[in-house]
């Protein structure tokens, strides 16, 4: 879900819309219930209700909301954006760059479970087995 594109949606006055939103047909809600469904999800993200992802909400997007309400690499201007910093893309990219991860065997854990160097808190600890 792209900010820039929900901004655009959800804003009532085309004067407030980003201008490159403005030129673009797609970026103009189809109808006022349309520009009300995006000014919820708006608030829901501004209010950090809502992370942005389409599972996460109980308001109803259907797939042509979503596809209006989503962008691609030609598309985003990433640094660029005036939404760069609130973005659910990068910042979810941010948050993975800080995570530690550690792939071990069942050998290396057990091992770990002794010691406690190189695993985290049990607590903080997921075991995939496969």
């Amino acid at each position: 879900m792209c900010p820039r594109n929900l901004a655009a949606l959800a804003s009532s006055e085309p004067a407030q819309q980003d201008l490159l939103a403005f030129l673009d047909d797609e970026l103009t809600p189809n109808n006022q219930e349309e520009q009300k469904r995006c000014a919820r999800l708006k608030g829901d993200l501004d209010s950090y209700k809502w992370d942005g992802l389409r599972d996460h909400t109980d308001i109803a997007i259907n797939d042509e909301l979503w596809r209006r309400l989503s962008t691609d690499k030609a598309s985003c201007l990433n640094r660029n954006c005036h939404y760069y910093r609130e973005c659910p893309f990068f910042v979810a990219r941010r948050e993975i760059q800080e995570a530690e991860v550690v792939v071990a065997n069942h050998a290396l854990v057990m091992a770990a479970m002794e010691s406690e160097a190189v695993l985290p808190e049990p607590k903080h600890l997921l075991l995939v087995l496969g």
